[in-house]
């Protein structure tokens, strides 16, 4: 039997996917567990929360990219909660846009949902 998200767990997905689309490195930091493990579209992998910060303050500064994220499905658990989203990343706002799905995983720590795991892969073409 399904499990209904709560309300804070549907809030920091929407506060974590807004703080990536605007850029807002101290919210998106704000929504992260310091043991998270995030793997990028080129399959490297980030590990804790400092390791996250620096890649996402350096991302963060180059204000060309798009970032349009679309929520396809949340579910949850006994104290987690995930997201499945659709990205559409453009590197230039006129370039050809890359599409990958984003898994994020969110647990509760100390009254808080937190990501604990991100992992992105580009969806292949046909």
């Amino acid at each position: 039997m399904p499990v209904e998200v709560p309300a804070a767990g549907k809030k920091v997905i929407e506060a974590h996917l807004a703080a990536v689309t605007s850029r807002d490195l101290e919210t998106y930091l704000s929504t992260v567990h310091p043991e998270v493990t995030v793997i990028i579209t080129s399959g490297a992998t980030l590990r804790g929360k400092d390791e996250v910060a620096e890649f996402h303050r350096s991302w963060f500064a180059d204000p060309a990219w798009v970032y349009q994220p679309k929520l396809i499905r949340t579910a949850a658990a006994s104290g987690v909660v995930t997201a499945t989203v659709e990205v559409t990343y453009r590197s230039e706002p006129d370039t050809e846009p890359t599409i990958f799905l984003m898994g994020l995983i969110f647990v509760q720590a100390g009254g808080e949902w937190l990501l604990f795991h991100d992992q992105c892969t580009i969806l292949r073409t046909a």
